[in-house]
């Protein structure tokens, strides 16, 4: 999103906010900066920075600590019935919080509709999206950030079960 090459810790984009939040030339724009300074409506859905939603904080649900500072007219997290940004993250149904990493399985396939799971989430939060912007004159940048093929690997049941040598 930025066009460079990012710091190999998680809070790159962070490091970079606080840069900008210190003297805001002196780095270029982010892609998304750059449209909506061109007039562009930018909408984020999902993972499409580090942290789903672009926020930092304790619970990544602080608005004011951002990972791309106006970047995104609305940058949005889908974070289903949980509501909550790690339950998002760790991708597993019902926004099930991964607790230790090792201990976890690594397929998981439970009953239910696609929205149990963010990707599922994200989807129709996406399709929400595209039908406002366009429907609109004004140009946009929509950016879709969708959790998979990250670990555990999970999907609803139906989608799996199609699969039987995975089980």
């Amino acid at each position: 999103m930025t066009g460079q090459y990012g710091h190999s810790s998680n809070a790159a984009l962070f490091m970079r906010a606080k840069k900008l939040k210190a003297d805001p030339k002196i780095l270029p724009p982010s892609m998304p900066e750059w449209f909506k300074s061109h007039g562009f409506t930018t909408v984020s859905v999902g993972k499409v920075s580090h942290h789903p939603g672009g926020m930092g904080g304790p619970d990544w649900n602080d608005p004011n600590d951002l990972e791309m500072p106006g970047a995104w007219d609305r940058h949005l997290i889908p974070s289903g019935k949980w509501q909550h940004p790690r339950g998002f993250m760790h991708g597993l149904a019902h926004g099930e919080i991964r607790v230790v990493r090792n201990e976890m399985a690594v397929l998981q396939a439970v009953e239910g509709a696609d929205d149990i799971y963010p990707d599922g989430s994200t989807t129709d939060i996406t399709l929400q999206q595209l039908d406002d912007l366009t429907s609109s004159d004004k140009p946009f940048f929509l950016a879709i950030g969708i959790i998979r093929s990250h670990l555990p690997f999970g999907a609803p049941k139906k989608y799996l079960s199609k699969f039987p040598r995975l089980r």
